[in-house]
């Protein structure tokens, strides 16, 4: 299995490196079988050691692996005759083999003894791994006390510790693809030092990263998965436009059971029509009441098309979508209403008390005809303060910071929960479709 690590660890240091003192053992021992050997260059007394060695064999190399005090601390499934691995050391003296074993399942290994005294803070991150959850080790060097770490992960933090250990370890999510991962430590001093590595998940069905702006939801939440599948919705046209019921009506229906376009056979088709301007829809289904729940994550699998993509004045016919859950409680309407603006282009958010939407300062890039986008929004609500949160957004992955919040309105409504997917038409009333497929919505 390949590293999971793309290029070396990058070390950024307040100051200078601190290769310390303690002096080279440039004689290293080899060991070798019948049909392979080893041989190890001199390691630097310095953390993260850089260890490179070779091999020498009849045979391909089948692998290779580092130990450091009879501990594994790296290896690599590779036919490379040569390599160079990097691997954290704390302080003192220590024990270093280097390896190799050939095709034919014969093994032979080289060391050396290297003794590691700071004289700059130092920090090196361990071997990431490519599958979630992964364990994230970091290991610090320095002249005085330590007091603290943080790690985070693309940009995000994930923790930070009070401590004076030298050793940092912490087991996190990721998704798939590439990720960013940072380990800051600090001495009693103020100094800090940080190390960055670069991973590429490869296997992970986590749904987001840990420490991302969308947390994990806890144990205790419940979730609704694919109610685009479940029966029950309501649909409405005039009330899409205006909660009184006067709005613009155009024509409109949904279709469950729908297999192709679709992301698992089962996706729900919605339309608009009927060449009346500005008229929107709005598709509802409703949990009941949910007072206890104050978190909600809704994400929506989306995707739209059109007779026509563009009108006459040459914009797409979708003047907006809309992703909107709604919590009525003791009295109160907490409405995270949100539109991709297509005319406007940028995200909106609905604010209640003064019955208009809100642009935030994220832009909203129109997604394309017959493309599937994933939309997952998360909200919370302060039900002592009566306000809505609109806290993030993640579009295809990427999340972006909201942070909006807005007051809750009164209702005389009954108790109840749920989620919303509406299409709004452009000035011409030109007709669109849309599908929704894997909509979830998560609440604690």
């Amino acid at each position: 299995m390949r590293s999971a690590v793309t290029g070396l660890l990058l070390l950024f240091l307040i100051g200078a490196f601190g290769c310390g003192s303690g002096g080279f053992r440039p004689s290293s021992t080899s060991a070798s079988s019948a049909n392979i050997s080893v041989s190890l260059q001199p390691v630097r007394p310095a953390s993260p050691a850089r260890v490179v060695a070779s091999a020498s064999s009849p045979y391909a190399i089948a692998k290779w692996q580092v130990f450091v005090d009879s501990t594994l601390a790296w290896q690599q499934a590779s036919s490379a005759p040569t390599i160079t691995a990097s691997v954290p050391l704390s302080a003192g003296a220590h024990h270093i083999t280097a390896t190799a074993t050939n095709t034919a399942g014969n093994s032979a290994s080289a060391s050396a003894v290297v003794t590691i005294t700071a004289t700059t803070l130092s920090v090196a991150l361990g071997t990431l791994g490519s599958s979630s959850p992964t364990t994230i080790t970091a290991t610090a060097l320095g002249p005085h006390p330590l007091t603290g770490w943080a790690l985070y992960l693309d940009g995000n933090l994930v923790v930070q510790q009070n401590t004076s250990a030298s050793t940092f370890t912490q087991t996190v999510q990721m998704t798939a693809g590439q990720h960013q991962v940072l380990a800051r430590v600090w001495d009693n001093t103020g100094a800090y030092a940080a190390a960055t590595a670069t991973t590429d998940i490869t296997a992970s069905n986590a749904a987001f990263t840990t420490g991302s702006l969308i947390p994990a939801p806890p144990s205790s939440a419940r979730t609704w998965n694919r109610i685009e599948e479940r029966r029950g919705w309501s649909a409405c046209s005039a009330c899409a436009g205006n909660p009184s019921g006067t709005g613009p009506s155009g024509n409109f229906w949904f279709k469950q059971g729908v297999s192709s376009p679709s992301l698992d056979g089962n996706s729900m088709e919605t339309y608009i029509g009927g060449w009346v301007p500005w008229a929107d829809n709005v598709f509802g289904y409703h949990f009941g009441p949910q007072s206890w729940a104050n978190h909600i994550i809704y994400t929506a699998h989306f995707l739209w098309n059109a007779p026509k993509t563009r009108s006459s004045a040459g914009n797409y016919v979708v003047q907006a979508a809309e992703f909107d859950a709604f919590l009525f409680t003791n009295g109160f309407k907490y409405m995270f209403g949100t539109q991709c603006d297509y005319l406007g282009g940028y995200w909106g958010v609905w604010n209640g008390p003064a019955n208009k939407w809100q642009n935030t300062s994220l832009k909203c890039n129109n997604f394309p005809p017959n493309q599937w986008h994933t939309i997952s929004w998360y909200f919370e609500r302060d039900q002592n303060q009566k306000k809505v949160h609109f806290v993030a957004l993640s579009v295809d992955g990427q999340q972006s910071k909201i942070d909006v919040w807005m007051d809750a309105t009164g209702s005389s409504n009954v108790d109840d929960a749920g989620i919303q997917f509406q299409q709004d038409s452009d000035q011409f009333g030109s007709p669109w479709y849309a599908w929704v497929d894997q909509v979830s919505a998560t609440l604690w």
